[in-house]
């Protein structure tokens, strides 16, 4: 049976494109799919025809006797649209790409929504096209959820947006209802002049019962709206659908607002009614900094004894505190159980607790309380936890708006001002603490623009003495009693805290900090440590990360280590990096470095895709520190350079080579392979060398610098002179790389327009290749000879010719494909594109380019991506679809700009200008 709306929408589209072209389709949806996900293939296309709806679904279209071929086209022209049932194994399923691609080409901007996605499974998306298209997601939902978000989905496609069919309420109407919504009696509990702020206090502790109206107008609070929300639903009664959750605990750093949070979450709880028996704040000094220090590094914390007798004298003010500490614990946890009896839940708000054995004798024994407990240590007892990071922008600038605004109501800098507001938010780390003070300096001087502040505070080793509130500085108050309390109990954790400043970034690896520690064994305990004391936090399985401003404090500390310690700290740090970076070098083999180089010899083994992957994504992890360590210099408080340093940065470089080749960006890799070429000269490393120049003229190559020819030259003639003289297996060695370097003069030669020397230059590149036996590098040479042979011809019309050029790229391409490396096979077949285009076979062309952009994106290649997309913008150019071509050749100018191809960008900006000009003068 036909849905009505659906019948009248779909026929209401129809008219509009036309009646010829309402015949044109057959199909209103076409259903992609893999073959292990036909199940799901079949529900959707059920469900889409349940409701009225032509479906193409191969499973119940292709039956006996159905051409496949013409099917196929058929369902590609014929079609509305495609329905993709996305999953881990439709990306990687070789038969559907023809499938999605088709649609997206038709359609690249998403104006017609002519591929949909419908995601299945929770598989990571790789950067395909299908991260860039907003799916309609399936998981984990049940039939009827599925159904009705499938079918909503597709109506709001065909609709082109999702507007609510009744006006939304007023905001300011909803948050006024919810912040004054009467108590189970009809009057607002907080209004009640009978409550009122009590005081007791003893000589060790002070507990308070928390007024709502003073609480709410205490201190600036933006940016919590979720935590709060999140507090207020775990505080609230049964009767409000509450979960069973007694104690709950708010974990974070000094500074970053755990109390703020849990006053303001406890005010709003007793402003609804939640504890009609009381909310009772005490600050039991876990982390409180002063002279008499005790055994958790701080001031002598308070315990339950110190704070029974001022509780007791709040929940019963009538009766007499007893005198002992003993019966004070019988009369407290009799007082809750009296309350509870009378439906009188109260909330303890325990602040500022560093042990559990400060609060488990103060925990209520009956469900009907709460207590909400803040802390530094990230896993504070078997508590539901609830761990706060820094503010986000937004909130941070609001944050300093309140705090100028307070102080005088016409200051509006923190708005009028926004990018230097936005800037002092990421110098002071998010901290709610730290902008307050940064905003109270900003207002002694109303006349002090933001800007000059964040100059003051761009220091990063001044950064700290700033934020001073003129009584005690943001190091002492933030961070001092953290690191006390960390050095109190776990001494090696402390060293290990002071050695994370010799890592060059802020994320670690427990393998890296273990290695940075010297203590194989204790390193994760320590790193646990340290993360419950919220000095580092988590980031992923085996990965840590050093907040900003504890790194700075972290740096200080570290120079009140020994200089020989931090010395072979970071030499330990270095090689660990070093070794693990030629480890996934080498597992990824040539398919990541494209090339075999002449220290190991060519190798005919198939090399691991999976292990290619693993690579990549190790070397992305891990940029930030690799990098460092190779620029490492004496800013780490380390007395000059290490011996051993030229060694392993020579090393490392080597081992960076294909992952900097594949992401870019390129100048930086120019400058890691020239520092890499000076250091093996000064060891005497010839091999090296010659490794490191011919690294540095492919990266020259790349970026367009003329003095790629004049280094891989040098590279050559390095290896000429070590063959000279060797035996047979360093003699194969040698001419390996003299063919490497022979074949990347050939690229230069060829893109500089030199084509009859590149021809030479790359017949004698293939030459050698074949006599040192290295199938990958006939492959190579291969395929330049073909690039090199259209250069020749590229003035010039004639099937012969191009034929010529034609003959060796299918050969690389045959020959990649038998060694199973995409990447090749997409180079070859991004070259083979532009040949067809040159010989005006326009849709063999975009075929080409299509399979390269595949190829490319699966292997993560942003240079053939790039290119892909350039040779489909072109194609699109070609027949007149301009703003399908804008949009392929933005794509591909991002893409260059992302790994510095400076050069290519330049050639690129005229296409993009001319389709921009054609576009604009068609709608003309």
């Amino acid at each position: 049976m036909v849905s009505p709306r659906r019948a009248v929408r779909r026929d209401g589209e129809m008219r509009q494109r036309g009646s010829a072209d309402a015949e044109t389709f057959r199909w209103d949806f076409a259903v992609s799919y893999a073959d292990s996900d036909k199940p799901w293939a079949e529900w959707v296309a059920w469900h889409l025809e349940d409701v009225g709806y032509r479906v193409h679904i191969e499973a119940w279209d292709v039956v006996a006797g159905t051409h496949r071929p013409a099917g196929a086209h058929a369902v590609l022209t014929q079609a509305r649209r495609l329905v993709a049932v996305v999953s881990e194994n439709y990306l990687v399923a070789d038969r559907v790409q023809t499938d999605w691609l088709s649609f997206w080409a038709a359609d690249p901007g998403g104006l017609s929504r002519a591929l949909l996605p419908v995601r299945v499974d929770d598989s990571p998306v790789p950067d395909l096209l299908f991260a860039q298209i907003a799916p309609v997601s399936l998981v984990g939902l049940g039939e009827d959820e599925a159904r009705r978000r499938l079918l909503d989905a597709v109506d709001a496609a065909l609709a082109g947006r999702v507007k609510p069919s009744v006006p939304p309420p007023f905001p300011a109407a909803s948050a006024q209802a919810s912040t004054s919504s009467p108590g189970p009696e009809g009057k607002k509990p907080g209004r009640d002049p009978s409550r009122t702020r009590v005081d007791s206090t003893s000589a060790e502790g002070r507990v308070t019962r928390l007024r709502p109206d003073d609480a709410l107008a205490a201190d600036v609070f933006v940016g919590r709206g979720r935590e709060t929300g999140e507090l207020l639903g775990l505080l609230a009664p049964a009767a409000h659908g509450a979960r069973p959750v007694t104690v709950v605990s708010v974990s974070g750093m000094g500074g970053i607002g755990k109390t703020a949070l849990a006053l303001r979450a406890a005010a709003d709880a007793d402003t609804r009614g939640y504890f009609p028996g009381g909310v009772y704040v005490t600050d039991l000094q876990g982390y409180g900094a002063g002279p008499d220090r005790g055994a958790l590094g701080g001031r002598r914390s308070s315990g339950p004894a110190h704070v029974y007798g001022p509780l007791l004298a709040l929940l019963r003010p009538d009766d007499p505190v007893p005198q002992s500490p003993m019966e004070q614990h019988g009369a407290y946890h009799q007082a809750l159980t009296v309350l509870a009896e009378r439906g009188q839940p109260v909330l303890l708000v325990l602040d500022n607790v560093a042990d559990p054995g400060q609060i488990v004798d103060l925990l209520p024994r009956q469900q009907a309380h709460r207590v909400l407990v803040t802390t530094r240590d990230l896993g504070l007892g078997d508590f539901y936890g609830l761990p706060l990071a820094g503010l986000d922008v937004g909130a941070g600038v609001e944050v300093v708006d309140e705090v100028l605004r307070r102080r005088r109501p016409a200051d509006r800098r923190a708005t009028r001002q926004s990018e230097s507001a936005r800037r002092l938010v990421d110098l002071c780390w998010g901290l709610p603490l730290a902008l307050r003070i940064s905003a109270a300096l900003l207002a002694e001087v109303p006349s002090r623009p933001i800007g000059e502040l964040v100059a003051d505070l761009a220091d990063a080793d001044n950064r700290l003495d700033h934020l001073d509130d003129g009584r005690q500085s943001i190091v002492a108050r933030v961070l001092e009693p953290s690191w006390e309390h960390v050095r109190g109990h776990d001494p090696g954790a402390a060293e290990l805290f002071q050695l994370l400043a010799l890592n060059p970034s802020p994320e670690i690896s427990t393998a890296a900090a273990t290695a940075l520690s010297g203590q194989r064994q204790a390193a994760r305990g320590h790193l646990h440590t340290l993360q419950r004391a919220h000095l580092i936090s988590w980031v992923a399985t085996n990965r840590w990360r050093v907040p900003d401003p504890v790194a700075l404090y972290a740096a200080r500390r570290c120079a009140d280590l020994e200089s020989e310690v931090r010395h072979r700290a970071f030499e330990r740090l270095l090689a660990h990096y070093q070794k693990e970076a030629t480890e996934q070098a080498r597992c990824a083999g040539w398919l990541l470095l494209r090339h075999n180089r002449p220290t190991s010899g060519p190798s005919t083994e198939l090399a691991a895709w999976a292990a290619r992957e693993r690579a990549l994504a190790w070397f992305t992890l891990e940029e930030p520190n690799l990098l460092g360590c190779v620029w490492w210099g004496d800013g780490r408080g380390l007395p000059g350079r290490l011996p051993s340093w030229r060694r392993y940065v020579v090393d490392l470089a080597a081992a960076l080579t294909g992952y900097l080749r594949n992401n870019g960006p390129w100048l930086v890799a120019a400058e890691v392979h020239r520092l890499a070429a000076d250091l093996a000269t000064g060891l005497g490393d010839r091999t090296a060398q010659g490794i490191a120049l011919n690294d540095l003229g492919v990266t020259y190559r790349l970026l367009g610098d003329e003095r790629a020819l004049l280094v891989l030259e040098q590279a050559r003639r390095i290896f000429v002179g070590l063959g000279r003289f060797a035996r047979r297996s360093g003699r194969a060695a040698a001419r390996l790389g003299e063919a490497n370097a022979l074949n990347e003069t050939a690229i230069v030669l060829n893109e500089a327009g030199r084509h009859e020397e590149a021809l030479g230059v790359i017949s004698r590149a293939l030459r050698l290749y074949r006599w040192v036996g290295d199938p990958l590098g006939v492959a190579n040479a291969s395929k330049n000879l073909g690039a090199t042979r259209y250069g020749l011809v590229r003035d010039a019309r004639g099937g012969a010719s191009l034929t010529s050029a034609r003959g060796p790229l299918l050969a690389a391409l045959d020959q990649y494909q038998q060694l199973d490396d995409r990447l090749g096979a997409a180079e070859a077949r991004n070259h083979l594109g532009r040949l067809a285009r040159r010989a005006g076979d326009v849709a063999s062309a975009r075929q080409e380019f299509v399979q390269a952009l595949v190829l490319a994106q699966r292997v993560g290649s942003t240079l053939e991506e790039a290119r892909a997309w350039w040779g489909i913008g072109d194609c699109q150019a070609d027949v007149g679809e301009n703003g399908g071509a804008s949009y392929s050749l933005e794509r591909a100018d991002r893409l260059l700009a992302r790994i510095g191809a400076t050069t290519a960008q330049d050639r690129l900006t005229a296409s993009l200008a001319e389709v921009r000009a054609a576009s604009m003068s068609s709608r003309q």
